[in-house]
């Protein structure tokens, strides 16, 4: 297995975990809080080590903050996080925002040539992170290390100040060998992105495009996917863009195209009202878990269609079905998953409108929505009087983590 770089220190891969791939726990400023409000300022290093133990205790490993240059980060502060809570890994990243955050005449990202930007990149990975994120005009390299470069695009072009850090991120990859994960604004431009990485001479699988999921042309996203570059399906419980359910097409489909090892998850909880404890309802830990709090659902039949046999491999159980309408299988055709049991079964609640599973569940439980029709244990979905029939599913994973999550499926 190969190393990772943590803010500290290097750990080995096979240590990682369930990955948050894209996540931001502080934002101590910058322009984009200024351009969008207080909601976006993360700066409470105490409720970011309470987000990152609930994230534990789901069952997650690994964290990735996104927070890129001059925009809020604290690396400090990220330390301060990881050393709280050693059970988790933290990540972070060097690079830029899309052009938006930065003042594209007077800031350095556009007054600088390539190569001055490539050397700050290139010490952020290899030297350390600068503690006062390059706001100038000294710098003081800390212990922590960057361990991937980010880039971000503007919303259905790229503008003259993008494309520069971008050839300079390109740059900064070739001599580091660290990926880069991207921003791209309503998953447009992800094309554009990957082949302009690829042209600057970045290998195809080190480059992730990230909030790819807001576009969710399976098309496109097969096109991309053949050049050789990863997804980041991040953004979970944002119905005011998509339902979650519209992640687990993409999965779906990407899965079964083959392309199953191009797809990193993440929450991408940037707002507080994002984080559980700045008072919202998910958090960081989303990805992970969610928990549901159903009524007795009523009496109602529930028919089944044939399963699998012993000799299948899917090997299917029934339990008490007319009374729990519960199924019971281990999976192998799906070992990219990392689970080795599932059980599904049926649950009413009966305010489905708000009911958080209703909006959306985290993403795993999603992927064992998505492939449900492949097992084949196929249960009727009815709409009852007092709500909407869903699909309640608990995993139990290798390492011996449980999740307990619910999917909403509309009855045909």
């Amino acid at each position: 297995m190969g190393k990772v770089r943590t803010v500290l220190g290097d750990v080995d891969s096979k240590d990682l975990g369930i990955v948050d791939a894209h996540e931001h726990l502080i934002r101590t400023g910058g322009l984009e809080i200024l351009k969008n409000g207080e909601d976006w300022r993360l700066n409470d290093v105490s409720k970011a080590i309470e987000e990152v133990k609930l994230f534990a205790k789901a069952g997650g490993k690994t964290i990735v903050d996104m927070n890129p240059i001059s925009n809020g980060r604290d690396v400090q502060k990220l330390v301060e996080i990881a050393k709280a809570v050693p059970e988790v890994h933290i990540m972070t990243c060097t690079g830029f925002h899309e052009g938006r955050i930065y003042d594209n005449v007077i800031h350095w990202t556009a007054t600088y040539e390539v190569n001055r930007i490539v050397d700050l990149l290139v010490a952020d990975i290899e030297e350390g992170i600068d503690i006062y994120d390059y706001n100038g005009p000294y710098v003081e390299r800390s212990s922590a290390k960057a361990s991937c470069i980010k880039i971000g695009t503007a919303y259905g072009l790229i503008t003259p100040v993008e494309e520069k850090l971008i050839k300079a991120a390109a740059l900064a990859q070739q001599e580091t060998g660290v990926p880069i994960n991207t921003h791209t604004s309503g998953g447009t431009m992800a094309y554009e992105q990957a082949e302009r990485l690829i042209r600057y001479g970045v290998k195809p699988e080190k480059v992730i495009i990230g909030h790819a999921q807001r576009n969710p042309d399976v098309w496109y996203h097969k096109k991309i996917a053949a050049m050789g570059a990863n997804f980041m399906y991040d953004g979970s419980y944002r119905i005011k863009y998509l339902p979650d359910s519209s992640r687990a097409m993409l999965i779906k489909e990407l899965i079964k195209a083959g392309y199953q090892k191009h797809i990193c998850l993440g929450t991408d909880a940037g707002r507080r009202t994002y984080h559980k404890t700045w008072g919202s309802g998910t958090g960081v830990d989303y990805v992970c878990v969610t928990k549901v709090y159903p009524k007795k659902p009523s009496r109602t039949s529930i028919s089944t269609t044939p399963l699998a046999s012993s000799q299948s491999r899917n090997n299917i159980s029934m339990k008490s079905p007319h009374k729990y309408g519960e199924i019971s299988f281990s999976n192998e055709r799906y070992p990219c998953l990392g689970l080795k049991k599932f059980s599904i079964r049926k649950k009413q609640l009966s305010h489905p409108c708000i009911s958080p599973p209703y909006q959306a569940a985290q993403i795993i439980s999603l992927v064992l929505h998505s492939i449900r029709s492949s097992i084949t244990p196929a249960l009727n979905w009815k709409r009852c009087k007092r709500g909407v029939w869903i699909a309640s599913a608990s995993a139990t994973s290798k390492i011996g983590h449980t999740r307990s999550v619910s999917v909403p499926r509309h009855p045909r």
